[in-house]
């Protein structure tokens, strides 16, 4: 088993998990290296670049700071020092935050398998194809996680409120003062973050504030039943998501 951070591998191993070997990545050349492409049209994060690394990337601060803000605010100072970006994805934690903020930027994972080389996922669907790459023994390489086209703007904004139970992430491109893309993520409720692209393109931003309600609740619809277990009153985390993700819309259109 390839450990890089360790955190949840040795939480796994006091709980049973017995790997016959674990293999330290830390000597790996690169491994937490956050840097512009050579296309200059991404920034790739190292697999093993640490949680307060992120957030205070000098890199990230130039050309995604909403990115390394959000980033900033994931669990307490000792995980941030110690967990890594690519644990945080691997680990298949409801409750975690990295794979909600990089699903809503489109981030891609990088990885090698014992057959190939230089394989790539969307984060947004790596929990349905979990279970085969760890059948191929996947080991994640770095995160690429693609910058706005020319012209544009790109605001993340991040509700973590509830977590561990509901996070809700929205991603809005925007150009010439109307939207050009937008894409939310609801954390929390599944294995994996549920994503979905908004129909928002070519709306004004003047306009978007009056749309907030009604694309808030058309996108927490598409979700699919909630499968982590919740005791609370019923449906309640489907209407809290439509109030915060409607919040967020609100907050980019002012």
């Amino acid at each position: 088993m390839a450990m890089a951070g360790g955190i949840d591998v040795v939480n796994r191993m006091k709980d049973g998990l017995a790997p016959p070997a674990l293999v330290l990545l830390g000597g790996v050349a690169d491994i937490d290296a956050i840097r512009l492409s050579p296309q200059r049209d991404a920034i790739e994060v190292g697999a093993g670049a640490r949680h307060d690394a992120v957030a205070n990337s000098d890199v990230l601060l130039a050309w995604l700071p909403d990115l390394a803000r959000c980033w900033e605010r994931i669990a307490n100072i000792r995980i941030r020092m110690q967990g890594t970006v690519a644990g945080n994805l691997l680990a298949l934690m409801s409750g975690y935050e990295g794979a909600v903020l990089l699903s809503a930027l489109g981030a891609s994972m990088v990885y090698s398998t014992r057959d190939s080389r230089g394989d790539m996922i969307a984060v947004r669907k790596f929990g349905e194809a979990a279970d085969s790459f760890f059948e191929r023994g996947g080991l994640v390489e770095k995160l690429r996680v693609p910058l706005p086209m020319a012209g544009t703007t790109r605001r993340l904004l991040y509700d973590r409120s509830l977590r561990p139970i509901l996070t809700v992430a929205l991603r809005i491109d925007c150009a010439g003062g109307a939207v050009v893309s937008a894409c939310a993520v609801i954390g929390g409720c599944h294995r994996w973050p549920f994503a979905c692209d908004l129909p928002v393109a070519g709306v004004a931003l003047s306009e978007l504030h009056a749309q907030a309600d009604g694309t808030a609740r058309s996108a927490v619809r598409q979700m699919p039943e909630p499968t982590v277990p919740w005791f609370g009153v019923a449906n309640y985390r489907e209407t809290v998501a439509s109030v915060l993700l409607s919040r967020l819309i609100r907050e980019v259109a002012a």
